[in-house]
């Protein structure tokens, strides 16, 4: 991998997944990988930052072959996603996790714990309660191979990247100040919304300086960028850390409105391949035939 500052003078581009480069089943539309796969071939400065873990975003992105470092679960582990080689990771800390879990169901919360046991990443969850929990099932059954379902799960796992929880944005907000209430220095509470589930929010409990702006940092670093030339791509709340960390940010079609004051321009969505079109015009490359 380049040392320190090795492309200097050469912008690096970050994009969210779900809701900016796919579509609203999670899926890459065709356009969008065509454009991609002739980004990657021209070794296009291009990488990812998303909430997913190395299985799901692999499969999402449908085998292109991404090679820069790049961020999963929000921030919370650095990799690479050709090699799945572990770059840098985000923890909870290991008292911390049992309290809140605890608190969390004792709250009626169904937590996702996602984490790492040895160099495997698992998912380990409650069986699903609400339609939005329902639909992450759905959607991850018999293709995501970190997915664990277990009724009252013990928190065994080497590393804690998150807690997670997706409900009614009521209940988030409640489960919310009960985390905060008992969560020690270096865990961050965040709460941020679940696009593809109106009227449902995200609860997310990890290590303080998890988020997506700490991660396109550190992956500017690694891969030899300097971090004051990063432009990024994205449409939700856990992307604002990475909006306020790039030198330029451009928010797709469907953005919330607090991700859209922070963008230099609103693009078209996702679903007309907007995120690889404005790459290839700032890189100035000719659009590909489909």
């Amino acid at each position: 991998m380049p040392g320190p500052e090795h492309h200097r003078d050469t912008d690096l581009y970050v994009t969210d997944l779900d809701g900016t480069l796919l579509d609203a089943d999670g899926r890459l539309p065709a356009r969008s990988r065509a454009a991609l796969a002739d980004l990657l071939a021209a070794r296009a400065p291009l990488t990812y930052c998303t909430a997913r873990g190395l299985p799901d975003s692999g499969q999402a992105l449908d085998g292109l072959p991404f090679t820069l470092p790049a961020g999963y679960y929000n921030g919370a582990l650095v990799a690479r996603p050709d090699t799945g080689e572990v770059l840098d990771e985000r923890t909870l800390p290991p008292a911390a996790t049992p309290p809140l879990l605890d608190a969390l169901r004792a709250a009626g919360a169904r937590p996702q714990l996602i984490g790492r046991t040895g160099t495997e990443q698992v998912v380990l969850t409650e069986p699903p309660g609400n339609p939005a929990e329902e639909a992450f099932h759905r959607a991850r059954a018999g293709r995501d191979p970190r997915l664990r379902t277990a009724p009252g799960y013990p928190p065994r796992v080497d590393a804690a990247y998150a807690l997670v929880c997706l409900d009614a944005a009521a209940t988030v907000r409640e489960l919310a100040r009960a985390a905060t209430a008992l969560a020690p220095p270096g865990v961050a509470v965040t709460v941020f919304d679940a696009s593809e589930h109106p009227g449902h929010l995200v609860l997310q409990i990890g290590a303080a300086d998890a988020d997506k702006g700490t991660a396109v940092r550190r992956i500017a670093e690694l891969a030899g960028y300097r971090p004051d030339r990063l432009v990024v791509f994205g449409d939700s709340g856990n992307d604002l850390p990475m909006f306020a960390a790039a030198r330029d940010a451009y928010a797709v079609a469907g953005a919330t409105e607090a991700v859209r004051r922070l963008a230099r321009q609103v693009i078209g969505p996702s679903v007309l391949a907007a995120v690889p079109q404005k790459l290839h015009e700032l890189l100035e490359r000719p659009w590909p035939h489909p």
